[in-house]
């Protein structure tokens, strides 16, 4: 009877119990690796997409990064590239207004290549017959003084516009640079005649470098100075009102300075 009992019990559990238990006890343990996994953070698959996404968001920020970079790069230059071109605009404006603006006494020669800032276009100036007899007047030995001779600098409009009203009065920009220029020349003819031996001088030229011998002092040693009549003897006309101002804005100007002994004041250049 218990044999019998035995047999019907396995087969009963072979064919119909055995099946339904594994299944059920293949559920528990999937239900178990569930709960740990949830308990863990994460199932191995879930954890390697993380894993990758965060890997790709990393990159993709350093990838941010660098393009942010090259952008600022890039407006760094064109600001750069914008300040250069102002400063080359400046500087050909600077430059047509020198070459429009060449002092006569420059324009001895062949000529002088003129460019228009209106169209561009090149013109050549001739010299005029005037400067041209000018400059075949001097002789070899002066025009040698003239080169070593120092000259004051012409003002520039910046420093023109800066100088104050009271000083200025109605005086121009142009009026101050010819009297510049008539200094200079002026400078240069003295030198030119007190640089040369007294000998070899004529009676007119040799008294004025007796004038010029007693101008010198051991304070005016290695000075290039002119005094009032140094105007009306080498130029043909006295220091007048309007001459007297602009010496007074050159020396504001620090162009020339005054050095008075001895009586006499001496208008000293500059450079």
């Amino acid at each position: 009877m218990a044999d019998m009992n035995m047999e019907s019990f396995v087969v009963e559990s072979d064919e119909s119990e055995v099946p339904s238990a594994l299944f059920l006890l293949l559920d528990r343990v999937t239900n178990l690796k569930l709960i740990v996994s949830s308990f863990q953070g994460w199932d191995e698959e879930v954890a390697a997409s993380k894993s990758s996404t965060v890997k790709s968001l990393v990159k993709l920020k350093h990838n941010f990064e660098e393009l942010r970079s090259i952008f600022q790069a890039i407006l760094d230059n064109v600001k750069d590239l914008r300040y250069e071109e102002c400063f080359a605009r400046y500087l050909r404006q600077k430059s047509e207004y020198v070459q429009n603006n060449i002092p006569d006494k420059y324009n001895c020669g062949s000529g002088v290549i003129k460019v228009s800032a209106k169209t561009g276009k090149t013109d050549k100036l001739t010299v005029t017959s005037s400067i041209e007899a000018d400059c075949k007047e001097q002789s070899s030995t002066e025009k040698e003084a003239i080169r070593n001779s120092p000259e004051v600098f012409f003002l520039t409009v910046d420093e023109f516009e800066n100088i104050p009203k009271y000083l200025k009065g109605r005086i121009t920009y142009e009026k101050v640079n010819a009297f510049i220029e008539l200094f200079n020349k002026v400078l240069s003819r003295k030198y030119a005649i007190f640089k040369r031996k007294k000998s070899a001088l004529k009676k007119k030229e040799a008294d004025l470098w007796n004038e010029y011998n007693k101008q010198e002092l051991k304070e005016t040693k290695g000075l290039y100075f002119c005094v009032a009549d140094d105007f009306k003897n080498l130029n043909g006309c006295a220091l007048d009102k309007s001459g007297l101002s602009i010496l007074t804005i050159l020396r504001h100007c620090k162009r020339i300075r005054e050095l008075r002994t001895g009586g006499i004041l001496r208008y000293v250049a500059m450079f």
